[in-house]
């Protein structure tokens, strides 16, 4: 064991096999299912050597046929020193990043006036509170409650983005090993955040509606886990949206069993019609999280914390050992866009581009297997019968087209036969169809 990651060691294994000659070219390389249970690895760590190997030229998955080795020497002088920098996707469908806007010229602008307005030498010179300035932590409780959630500035605390807000959170509220309770179906990053605190990420059903309310009291009767993240506005990657009876369930079982609720909001400000935040239904037990990323600028690492009053020293102390204290500048910006309604603009142009990228997508792809809501950045495509989402990814990796298959966001063993398209980014619209 030289203490490479798994995927990359099989990789590598393969790799040696091919330039030696031992899988000569044309050669089929096992199925990942057939590979994964003899090597006794997760099918995860095989789809990842299969896609590192299409990246370095050396095999190539046909789709509904298996992957294929290539002849190496075809491909040496193409990838030449960048060989580990190289990227094949011209076209990423695997990230959600919201639809370039009108509101992107408005931000830029914006920033030219944030530089050039008095006291920036003051903000830029001085670390931040844990929590934030008290000013900026007002500004953020009227947006917050533009978004459902009606909190004081002292119960907000600002963070570099919902990432840095969710580990602050999942820090503060667990010790390692304990078990962190997540949609059987979640963003991977709730998993990372798990292994990264030592804890057991233990999945939990849901279905068109969310989490499944007698799954969550079964996990909580069982013991397996006092913290709960979940997406009630559009999970990823279902897009499933959690209608007000099942908020109100989900919020009577956190009550029953002293169960803390990590709400993440991300998506919130894209949805136009939602019910009330379970943070409102149940504000003693919910920690809310939001940001910028999915209708603004991702790039500019801003987001926000509402929290029970209880909690707001120890997640502003944990969050300032992580990160000392959100930008400085992304915290003023969101002054600046506030007042100026650049944020309730960016809101609305974002839900239009989505709308009408949906609408292609739809067009396009297959009927009666897709999952999706007008406003999801995102949809949701069930493979029909004999396909497999491992291999689709995989042949559409050596097409120069990246999109994301179920095994990215699984947090239990079963999971379904699917994928996810994101339709956001800077990819124009006839490139997407």
């Amino acid at each position: 064991d030289d203490g490479k990651p798994r995927y990359r060691a099989l990789a590598a294994a393969i790799e040696e096999r091919i330039r030696d000659g031992r899988m000569p070219v044309g050669s089929r390389l096992p199925p990942q299912r057939n590979l994964s249970y003899d090597l006794d690895v997760t099918i995860g760590t095989v789809g990842r050597a299969y896609e590192l190997l299409v990246q370095r030229g050396l095999v190539r998955g046909e789709i509904g046929r298996g992957t294929f080795v290539l002849d190496p020497a075809a491909t040496e002088s193409r990838l030449g020193i960048f060989l580990n920098e190289h990227e094949p996707a011209t076209i990423d469908l695997s990230a959600n990043n919201p639809v370039p806007t009108a509101a992107g010229e408005e931000l830029r602008m914006l920033m030219i006036d944030l530089l050039n307005s008095q006291g920036i030498d003051r903000l830029l010179a001085n670390y931040p509170p844990a929590a934030g300035w008290l000013a900026a932590r007002r500004q953020a409780g009227q947006w917050l409650a533009h978004l459902g959630v009606n909190r004081p500035a002292e119960q907000i605390v600002m963070t570099g983005g919902a990432q840095g807000g969710l580990a602050a959170a999942v820090a503060a509220l667990t010790r390692p090993g304990d078990g962190l309770l997540l949609e059987s179906l979640a963003y991977p990053r709730f998993m990372s955040l798990a292994r990264t605190f030592g804890l057991r990420p233990e999945g939990v059903a849901i279905d068109g509606r969310g989490l499944v309310p007698e799954a969550l009291d079964a996990a909580c009767s069982q013991g397996r886990g006092r913290v709960v993240i979940f997406s009630p506005n559009m999970n990823n990657p279902t897009t499933a949206l959690m209608d007000e009876d099942r908020r109100r369930s989900i919020s009577r079982i956190a009550e029953k069993h002293d169960l803390l609720m990590i709400e993440d909001d991300v998506y919130g400000p894209l949805v136009e019609r939602k019910p009330a935040p379970v943070a409102e239904l149940a504000p003693e037990r919910t920690i809310y999280i939001t940001s910028l990323s999915k209708f603004l600028a991702p790039g500019q690492r801003l987001g926000a914390i509402a929290a029970p009053a209880r909690l707001v020293p120890v997640i502003s102390q944990r969050y300032a050992d992580l990160a000392l204290g959100a930008p400085a500048l992304a915290v003023e910006l969101l002054s600046f866009a506030q007042s100026s309604g650049l944020l309730g603009r960016a809101e609305r142009f974002q839900r239009d581009a989505i709308a009408r990228r949906q609408q292609l997508v739809r067009s396009a792809l297959p009927h009666g297997r897709i999952m999706s809501g007008p406003e999801a950045l995102h949809v949701w495509l069930e493979m029909p019968p004999g396909l497999d989402a491992d291999e689709l990814c995989l042949g559409l990796a050596g097409e120069g087209i990246r999109i994301a298959a179920s095994r990215e966001f699984s947090t239990t063993p079963e999971r379904p036969a699917a994928v996810r398209i994101s339709i956001g980014g800077s990819i124009n619209d006839d490139a997407l169809v």
